[in-house]
C-alpha cells in the first residue's frame, strides 16, 4: 500500500484515510518486526497523499511511539518525525521516492532450453552418433576384461578342502545351554531396599511434630491435622480478589482493601488511608506518587506495549540538609500471572536529590493480585521499613481497539462469547459525585480502553472496548458497559470477554476506579 496503494484510492471505502485507519487498527496486535514495516507504510502515506488529516494522524502515531520499549521502533518513529516536520517538502519527496517499476527480464534457463529447440537436425543426428560409438567402445573394454578375469583363475591352483572335523556324523541337537543368570542392574542394586532390621527392644522416642509434610514425602504416616481456628468475619472489600486469606494468630489493625490492596507495615491510620488513595488514582493513570511522607516521596511512570512493560521509579529526598540512607527497594510478583526484573537503586540519595529504579515487566498469564513492593531507608535516626501494593494490575496490559461507530460495537458484543451468556451486570454507588469526564479519562489512560460515547441516548453512559495480550495466550477482546445514575450516584458495569477468568480479575479493578463504595449484585 506504500508502494502502489494510490491505484485504489479511488475506489469506494479505499481511500488514503481509509488505507491508513485498516493497517493501524492492527498495529496492536502484531510483532514488533511487523510494526517496523508498518512505521515505512506510514510514512510513505505522509508523501504520498497531500491529505491534512492523514498527515497529521502519521505524525502523531509517530509522537507515540518515540519512547517505544522496542529500540528498532523507536529509531523509526523519531527519524520518520523529524523527517515529516522539520524537513523541507523536496527532501521529502526524494528520500520517499517510489521505487522504480520492476522490469521483467526472460529468465536464462528458458533462453537456453529455446536456443537447444532451435539446434537443427543434423547436429542432433551427429550426437546420437557419437554416442552409439561410445557405448559400443564400452561394450568391448567389457567383455576384454571378463575374459582376463576367465585366464587368470584357470592358471591359479585349485583351493584346498577343509578337513571335516566331525566325519559327516549327525549327532542331533546339543544339550540345553544352562539357565542364565538374571542381569542385575547396577542402580537397581545400589537403591534396593535394605532387609528389615529387628525390631528394638524398647520404643524410641516420639519424633518432633513436623506438620506432615517430611511424613509425606518420605512415605510415612502423616499426622492428624490440628484443628483450624474459625476464620475472622469477611470485610466488605474481601470480594476483589476472591476469598479473605486464613485469618492470623493477631489481626493487624489497618487489615482491609479486600485482597487488591496489602496493608503497608508502619504506617499509620491517616499514611494508610493516603497510600489507598494514590493506588487508585494510579489504577486511572500511568504515572503518579505511590508514597509520601514528610522524608520520601516515592513516584512512579509506566509504560506497556502489548505483554511487556516498564516501570521507572523515582525516590525523592524532601529533607533540606539530611540524607536519606540504607534505602532498599524490592519488588516481588505473586504467583506466575507476571514477572519483574528489576536493578538496585542507590542506597543513599542527598537532600533535594533524587534516585532512580528501573523494573521490566511481562504479563505471562491472568494474575488477580498486584505485587508487592517492600521499601526500607533511615533519615534523621528513624528507620522505616513497610510495603506497598505496586500499580501493577492486568488491565495494565489491555491495548485499545479503536471502533468508529456504535454498530461496530454492537456487532462486537453480539459475536463475542462469553459465560455465562449474557454476561452478569454489577450495581454500586459510589463514594462521591460521579464524574463520568473524569470516568473516561481514567478508563483510556489507567485500563488503556478506546472509549465510545453517545452509544444510547443517556450522554453519561458509555462502552469501551479492549484487547488483554499476554504471552501465554492470543489476544482476549475485552469490552465493557458503563451505565451511570448521577442522580443515585450509582454504576451499572457489564464486562464481557470470552475468559470468566479475566472478567473476574477485571471487573473488581473497574469498580474501584470507578469510585465503588458499596456493592450488590444486580
Amino acid at each position: 500500500l506504500g508502494e502502489f496503494g494510490y491505484y485504489i484510492a479511488d475506489f469506494p471505502d479505499s481511500g488514503p484515510m481509509q488505507q491508513l485507519n485498516a493497517l493501524h487498527s492492527k498495529y496492536p496486535f502484531v510483532s514488533n518486526q511487523t510494526r517496523s514495516i508498518l512505521m515505512n507504510t506510514y510514512i510513505k502515506f505522509y508523501n504520498m497523499y497531500d491529505n491534512p488529516a492523514l498527515r497529521e494522524k502519521v505524525v502523531r502515531i509517530f509522537e507515540e511511539n518515540k519512547k517505544h520499549l522496542d529500540a528498532e521502533i523507536q529509531q523509526r518513529a523519531t527519524e520518520y518525525l523529524s523527517l515529516a516536520s522539520n524537513i523541507k517538502e523536496d527532501t521529502v519527496n526524494t528520500v520517499l521516492e517510489n521505487m522504480p517499476m520492476y522490469t521483467i527480464k526472460q529468465s536464462s534457463i528458458l533462453a537456453n532450453m529455446q536456443k537447444a529447440q532451435a539446434e537443427v537436425t543434423d547436429k542432433n543426428v551427429w550426437h546420437e552418433k557419437e554416442a552409439m560409438r561410445e557405448a559400443a567402445a564400452e561394450e568391448l573394454r567389457a567383455q576384454q576384461q571378463v575374459h582376463e578375469q576367465m585366464e587368470m583363475a584357470a592358471a591359479a591352483p585349485p583351493p584346498e578342502e577343509e578337513p571335516d572335523l566331525l566325519m559327516g556324523a549327525d549327532l542331533g541337537p546339543g544339550p540345553a545351554a544352562p539357565a542364565k543368570e538374571p542381569e542385575v542392574d547396577p542402580l537397581d542394586a545400589m537403591f534396593a531396599p535394605a532387609p528389615a532390621a529387628p525390631a528394638p527392644a524398647a520404643a524410641a522416642a516420639p519424633a518432633p511434630d513436623l506438620g506432615g509434610g517430611l511424613d509425606d514425602l518420605l512415605g510415612g504416616p502423616a499426622p492428624a491435622a490440628a484443628p483450624r481456628q474459625p476464620a475472622a468475619p469477611a470485610s466488605v472489600m474481601d470480594d476483589i480478589f476472591g476469598a479473605p486469606a486464613p485469618a492470623a494468630a493477631a489481626p493487624a489493625a489497618n487489615a482491609g482493601f479486600g485482597g487488591l490492596f496489602t496493608p503497608p507495615k508502619a504506617l499509620d491510620e491517616a499514611q494508610l488511608a493516603d497510600v489507598k488513595t494514590k493506588f487508585r488514582s494510579l489504577l486511572m493513570s500511568d504515572k503518579g506518587v505511590l508514597f509520601e511522607d514528610a522524608n520520601l516521596q516515592v513516584g512512579v511512570k509506566l509504560e506497556f506495549h502489548g505483554p511487556n512493560g516498564r516501570a521507572i521509579v523515582y525516590f525523592g529526598n524532601k529533607t533540606a540538609g539530611s540524607s536519606i540512607t540504607g534505602l532498599a527497594s524490592t519488588c516481588t510478583a505473586p504467583g506466575g500471572g507476571c514477572r519483574i526484573a528489576a536493578n538496585s537503586v542507590a542506597p543513599m540519595v542527598a537532600p533535594k536529590q533524587q534516585v532512580q529504579q528501573v523494573m521490566n515487566m511481562e504479563c505471562q498469564d491472568i494474575f488477580n493480585q498486584s505485587p508487592q513492593m517492600n521499601l526500607e531507608f533511615e533519615c534523621d535516626g528513624t528507620k522505616m521499613k513497610f510495603s506497598v501494593d505496586f500499580p501493577l494490575v492486568v488491565s495494565k496490559f489491555i491495548e485499545p481497539y479503536k471502533m468508529a461507530t456504535k454498530e461496530q460495537f454492537f456487532n462486537a458484543w453480539r459475536s463475542t462469547q462469553c459465560t455465562p451468556n449474557p454476561p452478569e451486570s454489577v450495581v454500586f454507588s459510589t463514594a462521591a459525585p460521579i464524574d463520568v469526564a473524569a470516568n473516561i479519562q481514567g478508563l483510556t489512560a489507567g485500563f488503556r480502553l478506546h472509549v465510545l460515547r453517545g452509544v444510547d441516548n443517556n450522554q453519561d453512559n458509555f462502552v469501551g472496548c479492549g484487547q488483554w495480550i499476554s504471552k501465554a495466550q492470543p489476544p482476549i477482546p475485552v469490552l465493557i458497559n458503563v451505565e451511570s445514575n448521577l442522580s443515585a450516584q450509582a454504576i451499572r458495569l457489564t464486562v464481557k470477554t470470552p475468559s470468566q477468568a479475566l472478567a473476574k480479575a477485571l471487573q473488581p479493578l473497574l469498580k474501584t476506579a470507578l469510585g465503588e463504595r458499596a456493592a450488590r449484585e444486580a
